[in-house]
């Protein structure tokens, strides 16, 4: 009962940009968090954020998602997520080369320009260039997964040619050689930044969506052929119930990832609680693992699993909660029956009421219990058994 998780996380990554591109490294959360900078979310303030959540009961969706949010916002985890799902553990993209971007991108709408949110952007220093990161929360499947991703790329590749053309626009201005829309374009010599996606699914099972564009066409007649042409999109999935996926971390990633593919697996989990790397974790996981876990009583009391170190022992703390909780069962249990018990005498004491009322005053059953004002809802009860 202590140790269930239900939810997905789904990551999106899109590399691009340049200090033509830089954008506000602010990372509002999608819908509700409103712009905060990272060195402004302390570590009380973090756990105020989880206790928060887990008071809204409904709203796991909410508190996964926050939960998510804040440790991938980590550089190192979520650099170490990337290598471990599409690098195979090779380090490709360095955590200290990585800057956190606004997630608000804007989208070409009936009426212009309208703004969309993703959960968390990236933008890693490559080279002379640079790659754009960013991340999506899903909690279920999505059919048209391939669809948004190609989407929210596509926005990114107009983003960087509009940055483009004003940039030529203010070159041509600086030079007083006026404005021409064609020379604001791109020439063979101008380059995008690439843009990659990932969907990180952590929900039940496996990705049982589509991996490409392809796989949402009907091509009806001649399928082949109009298949073998087709300028298909693909997107690459990292599954978190693949056990895989954790041994190419470097990070206590791996602990995390180890905890939410054995989420289904009672006997598992309560295995991963035994093994030492869960003694001296660090706070952030600690705590995610906390969340992942619907493990609240860890969160509200945290300093007591604490080692002189600074790490926290999930061991002792998930021990020392399942103890509690046996003992908690034990005592209902204990309370229970004596109230049961003392329900049950009340009702062998009317029982006999009623038959003491229906000898010595020859009342009939109904008669009794009137007389002894019985509730209605009781009375079938009462009957039953004195029937018996």
């Amino acid at each position: 009962a202590i140790l269930c998780l239900k939810h997905d996380f789904l990551i999106h990554i899109c590399f691009s940009g340049s200090n033509l591109f830089s954008e506000n490294p602010c990372f509002p959360h999608r819908h509700n968090r409103g712009l905060m900078k990272r060195k402004e979310l302390n570590g009380d303030s973090f756990s105020r954020i989880f206790r928060l959540n887990y008071s809204r009961k409904g709203e796991n969706m909410g508190k996964f998602d926050e939960a998510t949010y804040e440790y991938f916002s980590n550089p190192e985890y979520f650099a170490d997520l990337i290598n471990a799902g599409c690098f195979e553990g090779k380090e490709i993209v360095c955590a200290d080369r990585l800057e956190q971007l606004s997630e608000r991108t804007q989208e070409e709408g009936k009426k212009g320009p309208k703004s969309t949110y993703r959960d968390l952007r990236m933008r890693l220093r490559n080279g002379a260039g640079f790659v754009f990161l960013a991340v999506e929360n899903q909690t279920e499947v999505d059919f048209e997964m391939p669809l948004r991703i190609m989407r929210y790329d596509a926005a990114e590749y107009q983003r960087q040619a509009n940055a483009h053309r004003r940039k030529k626009r203010k070159e041509r201005e600086t030079a007083c050689l006026g404005r021409s829309a064609w020379s604001e374009r791109m020439t063979k010599d101008d380059r995008f930044y690439p843009v990659y996606t990932v969907c990180f699914y952590h929900g039940d099972g496996t990705w049982r969506g589509p991996r490409s564009l392809k796989e949402l066409m009907d091509f009806g007649e001649n399928a082949g052929e109009w298949e073998e042409s087709f300028s298909d999109y693909r997107i690459t999935v990292i599954n978190a119930n693949d056990r895989e996926l954790a041994e190419n971390c470097r990070t206590q990633l791996r602990q995390l990832l180890n905890v939410m593919s054995a989420r289904r697996d009672k006997k598992r989990l309560n295995a991963l609680f035994q093994e030492k790397d869960y003694a001296n974790l660090n706070q952030e996981t600690a705590r995610i693992i906390a969340v992942m876990a619907d493990v609240p009583e860890f969160l509200e009391r945290e300093d007591e699993y604490q080692n002189t170190g600074g790490g926290y022992n999930m061991c002792q703390a998930m021990d020392e909660l399942r103890a509690e909780f046996k003992e908690e069962g034990r005592a209902e249990g204990r309370a229970e029956g004596r109230a049961e018990g003392r329900a049950e005498g009340r009702e062998q004491a009317l029982i006999t009421d009623v038959r003491n009322l229906m000898t010595s005053m020859k009342l009939s059953m109904e008669q009794a219990m009137n007389a002894l004002m019985i509730p209605e809802e009781n009375r079938g009860r009462i009957r039953h058994l004195i029937q018996q």
